[in-house]
């Protein structure tokens, strides 16, 4: 598990977020409610994700983020297979309680990854870019179908 992981291994961050002008507090609400039930549902590589809120005054953006011990080259080899099998199936866990809050609400939710995009869910489906280049090619890495 983790503990094979060196302390000074470079850490990711994979962001999702909600974001508009008139996004309330039931949205924020509904946001916590589904990081809660992720959070309680698993023991978590380094940690459960956390809930965001952020305003800059015009737009508003809720969602959450989730440290990940990253796999990008060079830093992939010294990551144990197992840690990142873990982290592909905690990513893959947030997408799919992200994808019924969507089609519940729908919103349309954006995903990061160190700031760089990585795709978005609307109306309830995932694009490509999360079905085929961000999980598909984590789980060929994986040898996972």
């Amino acid at each position: 598990m983790a503990q094979s992981v060196k302390t000074s291994h470079p850490r990711s961050t994979f962001c999702f977020y909600v974001s508009g002008r008139h996004l309330g507090d039931d949205v924020l609400n509904q946001m916590r409610t589904v990081i809660t039930r992720l959070s309680e549902s698993r023991t978590w590589v380094i940690g459960p994700p956390t809930l965001a809120d952020e305003n800059d005054g015009e737009v508003r953006m809720i969602g959450g983020t989730l440290d990940l011990y990253t796999a990008i080259p060079p830093f992939g080899a010294d990551l144990p297979k197992d840690v990142d099998r873990q982290h592909l199936e905690e990513v893959t866990e947030i997408v799919d309680a992200l994808t019924l809050f969507s089609q519940r609400t729908d919103l349309e939710i954006s995903f990061t990854l160190d700031q760089t995009y990585v795709g978005r869910i609307k109306s309830g489906e995932p694009d490509d870019l999360i079905k085929v280049g961000l999980l598909g090619e984590w789980k060929k890495a994986h040898g996972i179908a």
